[in-house]
């Protein structure tokens, strides 16, 4: 891994490949690492990098209140620190969110975006879950979210695999102000009216089985920024690219491709 300070943090990032640039971002909770295997199979065609954002992995801790448009700025101002220019980007939940507010506030930085098992608003009592799940952490641990989180993520038959058993070791290593204030972000999260402004290719991915971030969710999405194509992988929880990877790495690479050309 390697350390960039921008903004004024410490951004702790890996980048592998030659080739067009391409932005992993991650969910909450975990960090750059998840995305191995894409970076993996993506790596002999592009140059790829993941970031930890503020708050996750190797990067700066997080006090006080932060935007997840601060994260866009974060991702922005890495791409121009290692002279990248427009990326292909990808992000997933959280990731996904910050994705959009990067598309929106420096669209220069993006050349294709694949917005997988995301959100780009929310119903008021959501708002409000949101913010309780940092809480609860803040109050009583990491451990005491931590059930709840994997049956979100997870289908019921990956709970007690491997897979399951490494996210719960990455949960209960984040530091709980960090995991509180990336949830209060999230409940601020509003890019539906300024989805029309992204320009850049855009492909929206989801699972059928998602429960954090329904294909309710996704359509939403898809209908709002212009001509956005929509692919629901059968079968697929909300950490679909982490549990079922060949399954999204596929159309996500092909889209990347397409849009290199």
């Amino acid at each position: 891994m390697q350390i960039e300070r921008i903004n004024n943090v410490e951004i702790a990032y890996r980048r592998s490949g030659q080739g067009a640039p391409v932005l992993l971002l991650h969910p909450i909770g975990l960090d750059s690492s998840w995305w191995q295997p894409f970076a993996e199979r993506l790596a002999p065609s592009f140059c790829v990098v993941s970031m930890d954002f503020r708050g996750h992995g190797r990067s700066a801790s997080i006090r006080g209140e932060i935007e997840l448009a601060d994260l866009a700025d974060d991702a922005a101002a890495l791409l121009r620190a290692l002279g990248l220019g427009a990326a292909h980007v990808a992000g997933l939940s959280m990731g996904g969110m910050a994705a959009q507010y990067l598309a929106i506030r420096h669209p220069d930085l993006i050349r294709s975006l694949a917005l997988l098992g995301t959100a780009c608003t929310l119903p008021d009592e959501a708002r409000k879950q949101m913010v309780a799940r940092g809480e609860i952490a803040r109050r009583d641990g990491m451990r005491a979210v931590l059930g709840a989180t994997l049956e979100r993520w997870f289908t019921p038959a990956a709970l007690a695999s491997a897979l399951a058993k490494r996210c719960e070791g990455r949960l209960l290593e984040n530091d709980v102000d960090s995991w509180a204030a990336c949830w209060r972000a999230i409940s601020r999260l509003d890019t539906l009216s300024s989805l029309k402004q992204i320009k850049a290719p855009t492909l929206v991915v989801t699972g059928d089985k998602d429960l954090s971030t329904p294909p309710a969710a996704a359509r939403m999405i898809a209908e709002h920024i212009p001509g956005a194509a929509l692919t629901l992988i059968e079968g697929a929880p909300h950490m679909g690219p982490f549990e079922f990877p060949d399954s999204y790495l596929a159309p996500v690479a092909a889209f990347m491709q397409e849009n290199s050309r």
